[in-house]
């Protein structure tokens, strides 16, 4: 075959054929091919290198071609200063500004716009005599920074052609010797030719000089030629040769010496004298830090070795730092990489309170922020194993919106990052060592960076019947700072999992019994079986003393300590623990008192609503059964329990609220209805009408006859309508459905449930009454048949149901059934969510058993269906939307209300406070007396969620539109046989969305994945 049809043949193939790799390597393996390929000029020499660039994007990253490949396209580029077609960006790019941002040797640093994003411009300086070396590097630049595809390396965009210049990511905080500067408490893992981003992360940059080499499961790329002194070997600065891997090594050394410091390498002397030293193999001094202890040294020294063949590989350090870091979880008190900032006194995102709360506290560095002393490095190990090695990834189908986001699990990572992941993942709790039951994928937000491991430790666990002392099962406790999480050593294949046992607590709904108790005894003998898993698991679980630790021991039984805490979540309860010791005990109940107290205070710093009393002296309830059955007005101190409320802006321009309850309704906090039995009232603003819903009857009140102004408007009707005819409505609801206003009643009629619609018409609610009649009661009705609405529509649903929501175009209507999705034109009605699919078997048994609470938009073409225990998102049509399954409620749902972007879940013990597009947990409101519910839940006429759109970066309204009430104690001798009422509401703070750093650290949602 000849070396033209060498290349013909794979430009007919195309980079789809699975022959690619092998006529590649035959292409490169020929030294005729290889002159033939050199020789392209003009368009053979631009579809040559457009077809190697659109290769590497569909060739195995850890292929041996891949490498050739890589390195020919840079090779060929280099030599004829092309680039591939792709590279070259449309549009125009402009520069900010009259000055450059920075300068190098050879370019100059520019803000710049592109497609209305600020871009960074890297424009080169060109002379006559340098111009040929100067884009021989751009075009090699160029192509390997396309290649580098990663969280931390500045994103790549294009080159232009005229100027020949760079565009890539704007980095908001300059070069990271300027954000030091500026932050001297932040992280300083890496320190030199970084820049940092707008959420602090550093990001790499500059690679000309970076060439590739082969890796064992990978091709990575090391620097070539060109460094910095004072990290480089000794052997490249002495001969000038090439970096290799052993000279890496040696840098890498420097920059640990870095990061045990916060300084350069021999951050005293001058770059020359460093030069000197360094060949002549001098070394920095160990730091006095703490954390350096002497295998870290040792390792450290080992990479700053004269001789590059003494040095140790990559594996052997990583593998220094697993030991290191395995110390640390067995012993959380040791001190691991710690900075000489650990107990700095400045964070930029440290609440309120902080403060005190770190002098308080001896062992603080873990608590709040920051990435210095123990979990700075722990972050660090994190970020490495969710990140990985630079390595080199294909380009993937979907086309890469600016600035770029990269998916981690495209990247293709060497044996490094295996390894890394293995010694993260103790920390993360995730994968390899917290083992989920099947079914179950309890996401807590432990990949979280500003995630704190604060305590570990071993609990015991009594049997279910309690007589049982042979039965204690073995527990092993993981103490972050947002869960509690209870696990089982087991060992499986050789290896030992952390079993969840349990569902893991929030410490929002954590709180502390008794830490006093007798000590008591356990089981009998050093090891002790799991009796629930059955004899025919072959899992074992492992004995006590195989984690280390000394238990106590008395005529060979075990003595433990009781510990009672109180999960107030829904798959709660009362529970005690047995610690090893009186010490362990003791320590356990520091540690959680710690964590509680600072989880509350970064919560209050954070909250996106909070309570605002809008009542507390007018609403009574009788505490006493025989007080509950006086008859209606026997006593007027009592109103009954408060049921509903709408607030509304009155006629004079007021806003006022509406509160119904079981003795009557109340405007203005004053009784303005005298209705038994009140569970349902709204406004209709719009057409001043007034809806309540007492003793299983439809009402409407013209506002004007509830709040007279004077003089009262000539066109005000006094008289009431009654909107129902019988007394059996069960509930209704109000809201928008193609532009138009429309007020749904519902019915029981066997079997199923009988709609009525009804339409306000403007011109009869603003007529003039032709009577007027008294309004204080339901008996002054004008007629039985309504002259404000017309009956839009009636239907039949033969089902039992117990809510109505209006969406765009269509209800979904809450029944014993689910939830069922209709539109009025067709009145045809489908089941929703959709689990014909086998895979959601699990999915279609779980909402057998739950009852439907609402369904709220996430976004435009996705919605969220809440359950009274979870919640599930489904596409328009109503098939389940997320792979990752449920949202699991920390409570159990008695209502669910809605203030765009957020669904609030009252359990009537606390508030759950959620993102409605991702389910995250963003607040939990305590409740301050018992009893919470929600008397209104945001919806209305004027509160159509159609109109929110699901981004998370929403603006969040500042109108209160959800109330609640809670049931206090009345704090007067005299007032004894009666409850108080605390009627509130909930605004939202200012805060739009917590922060995501540790002063924040809000869990995401629990998952339950039932595809598996």
């Amino acid at each position: 075959m000849s070396t033209s049809r060498v290349l013909q043949h794979l430009y007919a193939l195309g980079t789809s054929s699975t022959d690619l790799l092998r006529n590649l390597y035959c292409l490169f393996q020929n030294d005729e091919e290889e002159q033939y390929l050199s020789s392209l000029q003009g368009s053979d020499l631009t579809r040559l290198v457009d077809f190697l660039d659109q290769a590497l994007d569909v060739t195995p990253i850890a292929d041996d071609v891949t490498r050739r490949c890589l390195h020919k396209l840079q090779t060929i580029c280099g030599n004829h200063t092309t680039l591939p077609s792709s590279y070259f960006i449309p549009g125009d790019v402009s520069r900010v500004g009259v000055e450059p941002v920075a300068s190098g040797g050879f370019a100059d640093v520019w803000e710049g716009t592109y497609g209305g994003n600020r871009v960074c411009i890297k424009c080169l300086r060109i002379s006559q005599q340098s111009r040929q070396g100067v884009e021989r590097a751009f075009c090699k630049e160029a192509v390997m920074w396309k290649r580098m595809r990663h969280p931390n390396v500045v994103a790549f965009i294009g080159v232009t052609r005229d100027p020949l210049q760079f565009v890539s990511e704007w980095m908001v905080n300059g070069t990271l010797s300027e954000y030091l500067d500026k932050n001297p408490d932040a992280n300083r893992t890496c320190l030199h030719n970084i820049l940092v981003d707008e959420r602090g992360r550093a990001r790499l940059t500059d690679f000309g000089f970076t060439s590739v080499v082969r890796g064992t499961n990978s091709v990575l790329v090391t620097a070539v030629q060109g460094y910095t002194a004072r990290w480089a070997a000794p052997e490249v600065l002495k001969s000038g040769d090439k970096n290799t891997r052993e000279a890496d090594v040696f840098s890498f050394g420097m920059v640990v010496i870095e990061v045990f410091t916060g300084k350069c390498p021999f951050s005293e002397f001058s770059g020359p004298v460093t030069i000197s030293k360094i060949i002549d193999g001098e070394r920095p001094g160990r730091p006095q830090v703490p954390g350096v202890t002497d295998k870290v040294w040792g390792m450290t020294l080992g990479c700053l070795h004269q001789e590059p063949g003494v040095r140790p590989a990559m594996t052997e350090v990583v593998e220094t730092l697993r030991e290191c870091y395995r110390r640390y979880i067995a012993d959380p008190n040791l001190t691991l990489f710690a900075s000489p900032t650990e107990n700095g006194k400045k964070h930029p995102t440290r609440s309120p309170g902080t403060d005190d709360a770190m002098n308080r506290s001896p062992t603080y560095p873990w608590s709040v922020g920051g990435d210095s002393g123990i979990n700075g490095s722990v972050r660090a190990l994190k970020r490495s194993s969710r990140q990985g090695y630079w390595s080199l990834g294909p380009l993937t189908d979907e086309p890469r919106a600016y600035p770029g986001s990269y998916d981690p699990t495209s990247l293709r990572s060497p044996a490094i990052l295996d390894v890394m992941t293995d010694l993260a993942a103790t920390s993360d709790g995730l994968k390899r060592v917290m083992d989920f039951k099947a079914g179950e994928n309890i996401d807590m937000d432990l990949f979280n960076e500003n995630r704190s491991l604060i305590h570990t430790g071993k609990f015991w666990r009594q049997p279910e019947t309690g007589f049982e002392w042979n039965g204690w099962t073995e527990l092993i406790a993981f103490l972050f700072d947002n869960y509690l999480v209870m696990t089982r050593p087991v060992e499986k294949d050789g290896v030992i999992k952390y079993q969840v046992y349990r569902w893991p607590i929030l410490l929002d709904l954590l709180s502390l019994g008794s830490f006093t108790d007798p000590p008591t005894k356990g089981g009998e003998g050093p090891l002790y079986v799991d009796h629930e898993r059955g004899a025919g698991d072959q899992d074992k679980t492992v004995s006590p003393n195989a984690a280390g630790g000394s238990p106590r021991v008395i005529d060979g039984t075990l003595v433990v300590y009781p510990c009672t805490v109180h999960h107030k979540g829904r798959l709660g309860g009362l529970s005690t623990l047995f610690a090893e010791s009186a010490q362990a005990r003791l320590e356990w109940k520091a540690k959680l008192e710690e964590a509680i107290r600072l989880r509350r205070i970064a919560q209050e710093s954070n909250k996106v609503f909070e309570v605002k009393t809008l009542n507390m002296d007018t609403f009574f309830s009788p505490v006493s059964p025989t007080n509950a059955g006086l008859p209606w007005g026997a006593d007027r101190n009592f109103t009954g329990k408060v049921t509903c409320s709408a607030a509304f802006v009155a006629p004079d321009g007021r806003d006022l609220v509406a509160v119904g309850c079981a003795e009557g309704c109340f405007l203005a906090m004053r009784r303005a209805l005298h209705l038994r039995g009140v569970t349902q009232c709204a406004m209709l603003e719009d057409y001043s009408i007034f809806l309540v819903l007492a003793d299983k009857s439809l009402f409407a009140y013209h506002i004007e006859a509830l709040l007279p102004t004077s003089p009262a408007p000539a066109n005000a009707s006094q008289a009431p309508q009654k909107l129902s005819g019988g007394r059996d409505v069960q509930y209704f609801s109000v809201g928008n459905l193609d532009g138009r206003t429309l007020v749904v009643y519902m019915r029981k009629k066997n079997p199923g449930s009988l709609f009525r619609f009804l339409e306000p018409i403007i011109e009869k609610t603003s007529e003039k009454s032709k009577a007027q009649l008294p309004v204080g009661s339901r008996f002054s009705l004008r007629s039985m048949r309504s002259e404000w609405f017309r009956i839009y529509r009636d239907f039949l649903l033969p089902l039992d149901s117990h809510d109505l929501t209006f969406l765009e175009t269509s209800i979904v209507i809450l029944c014993s059934k689910g939830f069922e999705l209709m539109g009025l034109s067709d009145e045809k009605s489908v089941s929703i969510p959709r689990v014909e699919d086998p895979r959601l078997e699990k999915l279609a048994k779980k909402i057998k058993w739950c009852k439907p609470m609402g369904v709220f938009r996430s976004n435009k073409d996705e919605f969220l269906l809440c359950y009274d225990d979870f919640g599930v998102y489904v596409d328009k049509i109503g098939k389940p939307s997320r792979r990752m399954g449920v949202v699991e409620w920390e409570g159990m749902a008695e209502r669910i209300a809605w203030h765009p972007p957020y669904i609030l879940l009252f359990d009537g013990r606390f508030i759950e406070v959620r993102h409605v597009a991702t389910g995250r947990l963003v607040q939990v409101i305590p409740g301050m007396g018992n009893d919470f519910q929600c008397i209104w839940d945001g919806r209305g006429a004027n509160c159509s969620q159609a109109l929110f759109e699901g981004s998370q970066d929403e603006a969040v309204s500042q109108e209160s539109r959800i109330h609640g009430v809670m049931n206090m104690e009345a704090p007067q001798p005299g007032m004894r046989n009666m409850s108080i009422q605390h009627v509130f509401e909930l605004i939202p703070t200012t805060v739009s969305s917590p922060s995501s750093g540790a002063s924040a650290s809000p869990p995401l949602a629990p998952w339950f994945n039932p595809m598996d």
